[in-house]
């Protein structure tokens, strides 16, 4: 089999997890709120305006890391939980790999306040 036909094939498997796994956050995890506005128009756009405003990288890894890595999602500094009038605030807004995303996270669960303040502007 071709290398470029396994790669492709990887490439779908991996999107088909990822779908999956979305479906799932939205139906189990995340509030229906926060499902709806995810999923509409306006945050489609800001996410789009976000990631282009920073050429598409991950700003954590640019700025912490000194390295480029390409942003896979927008993040909310203030998350939605906490200010729900900050959803579209582009300001409260960073594009991250996923990776990243989780070490954000992880920074969130240990000291949300102090990890926000780095990050916000």
């Amino acid at each position: 089999m071709p290398v470029k036909h396994i790669a492709s094939e990887c490439i779908m498997k991996r999107e088909v997890e990822k779908v999956s796994n979305n479906r799932h956050y939205d139906k189990y995890l995340r509030n229906k709120q926060s499902t709806a506005f995810y999923h509409s128009g306006e945050w489609i756009s800001l996410r789009q305006v976000v990631i282009s405003r920073y050429k598409g990288l991950d700003i954590y890894a640019y700025y912490i890391d000194n390295k480029i890595v390409y942003a896979e999602m927008v993040h909310h500094i203030i998350e939605l939980e906490e200010d729900w009038n900050r959803r579209l605030d582009i300001t409260n807004l960073i594009p991250l790999s996923n990776q990243n995303h989780n070490t954000i996270s992880a920074m969130y669960l240990k000291d949300k306040r102090k990890a926000q303040g780095s990050y916000s502007s």
